[in-house]
Parts: structure tokens; sequence; C-alpha cells
């Protein structure tokens, strides 16, 4: 999920005429470091809020960009994005919460393997509930919106989202004190240096939180493919060598290559075979993690109308903005059935309540 930033130069009214914070004004939630253990305290979670489209009774839409620092994604509070669009569409407020662990939303104040035992799906699930439970949100009216008394919608996308990382990559090699490189380059001793201190001063920060997750549970690795197959990264790259990156960095949490407990993921949460009403699911035809998603070609998962599964001919993510979809047909169709849905389920909601 790449960052996603709101123009800050204007005011911003809500329905009422009432003028509305900026959208990169951060709020604090204080989160039980452990759910199953309140005794190790809590630490400071960030989100932000946006409810320029909110009337009473209307939903909670609350997103996270996973494995990033949220900062730069407040753009998504907005109808440039499709969390944006049902929110003024169903009349409701957009809230942006990080993951723990990533950005400035840290239990602890390192990324070692005894602060990353406390970086699992669950605590991040049991981490949203909580929020939704307890939190005094800063809109008016914010203290009476929990899910007993009005309607959550929980929105996002996969745990990947890696482009803004590879923005800092090419700079690193690019750009030297300001100055872009001439056509041949800098040299290769200038390559050699900066690709050193970028993976020593920037991705290792970056990776470390995402990748305790894979090396414990996700098994989410990204390898050369088979030889009877076309291939982008090198085939010397192989779950072997993903695993060996893990004892590199925890080496006190693995003497040897572990092989991610995915099993225990699948069965907890269903994988493949996940049956419930109400969720929604988008995927692109050329989104390279398509077949770890309920769109995989070997599986052929049916799509009903209480777990719609509809696909466009996108990338990973092309159906967030709203944009996508004025230049791909296919893009503006997953939007509309989305929008559709969602209304129809409030109205069931609404009806009920």
């Amino acid at each position: 999920m790449t960052p996603l930033s709101p123009i800050t130069n204007f005011v911003k009214h809500a329905v009422t005429g009432a003028s509305l914070p900026p959208l990169n004004t951060t709020y604090y939630f204080d989160q039980p470091i452990d759910h199953n253990d309140l005794s190790l305290g809590t630490f400071k979670q960030r989100y932000w809020m946006d409810w320029e489209y909110y009337e009473l009774g209307g939903p909670i839409l609350m997103f996270t960009p996973g494995e990033n620092n949220a900062g730069g994604y407040s753009g998504y509070l907005t109808n440039i994005s499709i969390f944006g669009m049902i929110a003024q569409q169903e009349k409701g407020a957009t809230l942006l919460i990080e993951h723990r662990f990533f950005g400035l939303s840290n239990p602890y104040p390192d990324l070692t393997s005894k602060s990353l035992k406390y970086l699992t799906v669950q605590h991040a699930l049991d981490d949203f509930a909580h929020f939704a439970q307890n939190a005094k949100l800063p809109m008016p009216g914010g203290d009476s919106v929990t899910p007993d008394k009005a309607p959550w919608i929980l929105l996002g996308g996969s745990y990947s989202g890696p482009g803004a990382q590879f923005y800092r990559f090419c700079d690193a090699l690019e750009v030297d004190n300001g100055k872009i490189a001439p056509a041949g380059g800098f040299g290769l001793e200038h390559a050699i240096a900066k690709w050193g201190a970028y993976f020593r001063n920037t991705y290792l920060q970056l990776l470390c939180g995402n990748q305790g997750a894979e090396c414990n549970e996700f098994g989410g690795f990204q390898d050369g493919a088979p030889t009877d197959s076309l291939t982008i990264a090198s085939r010397l790259i192989q779950p072997g060598y993903d695993e060996r990156q893990c004892v590199m960095m925890f080496p006190e949490a693995f003497s040897t290559p572990p092989l991610p407990n995915v099993q225990k993921l699948n069965e907890a949460y269903d994988g493949w075979n996940v049956q419930a009403g109400r969720i929604f699911f988008a995927n692109g035809k050329r989104d390279p993690w398509r077949d770890a998603t309920v769109s995989a070609d070997e599986h052929n998962i049916a799509s009903t109308d209480s777990q719609p599964i509809v696909i466009s001919d996108g990338f990973h993510f092309s159906d967030l903005r709203a944009a996508a979809g004025d230049v791909d047909p296919t893009v503006a169709n997953v939007q509309k059935q989305a929008l559709s849905f969602m209304h129809q389920w409030m109205e069931e909601f609404r009806s009920s309540h």
C-alpha cells in the first residue's frame, strides 16, 4: 500500500458547516501491549480521522496500511480513495490506525525477537477490536459510536506494500548529496557503498518488524520462479535463503532456519476456506499476490452475495484510489460493486437496529 498524503493548505468542513482539523492531525490511543496480560501496560497507538461526511447513524470505516509508517497515508481518509467514497455514500467517518510495531506505534523501543513476540496477527486483530470498543473518538459524539451503538466497517488490503521503500532505494543509488547521477552513473564503488549503506541504515529498520512476522507466521517469501517458468527474481533466492535471513536477523530467536507456522495461521482464520458474511474481496488479475487470495486460479472459489469476490485487470491495490477507476473500467466495476454491496449491507444493518 503506497503512501497518499492529503493537500493540507485548505480548510475542510463537515456537513454541519463546522471546520475540521487538518487531515494530518495525529491522535493517540492507549493500547495494551498484551491483550492476555494487561500487567505489561500499554503503548501509544497513533490514528487519524476525517468526519467530513459523517451524520448520526453513519458507519465508522477503519483501515490500516499494515507494515508501514501510517503518517503518510492520511490522504486515504478522503474520497480520493474507495474508503472515502464509501464514507461519502453512507454518511460515515474514516479512521486510519497504525499497526503495532510500525511507524511510531511501538510497544517497545526496539525490534528484538523478545519484543517482536508481541507482533502477531491475533494481537493486531485484538488491537482493532479493543480500539473500536473503547476509543473516545475526536469527532462530535465520538464517545458514543462503539460497535454496540454504531456500525463499524474494517477495510484494507494485504500486509504487502513496499513501493515507498523501492523509491528510497533508487534515490540512494541515483542521488548523491542532492546531485542526480549522470547517464553513466556515479560508478561501481559508489553503487556498492550506497547499496550497503541503504541496507544497513534504512532497509533493515523498515524490514525488521515485517520480517519477524514472516519468519514466525506468514512465510510469504518472494522467491525466484521454478526453472520451467519465467522469473523476475533471481532463482538463487529460494525459501532456504529466506529462512537463513531469519537466523541472521533474529539469532536469539532462531538458532536454525525456521519453518514459519503458516498452518496455525490458516487453521485459525480458515485461509482459502473462509466463510463469513459481509466480506467483500477485491483482487487484481495482475497482482503478484493473487494466488495467496481467494482469487487464486487453482481454488476456483465462488463469489456469493454474502461474500462477493470481484476481480479487475489491475495490480496490487489498483482499486483503492478513486482515480484508477477513471482510466480502467474493470477497476471502476470493482469500486461500483464495493459501493453497492456496502450500501446493501448498511441498509440491512439499519433495518435491524
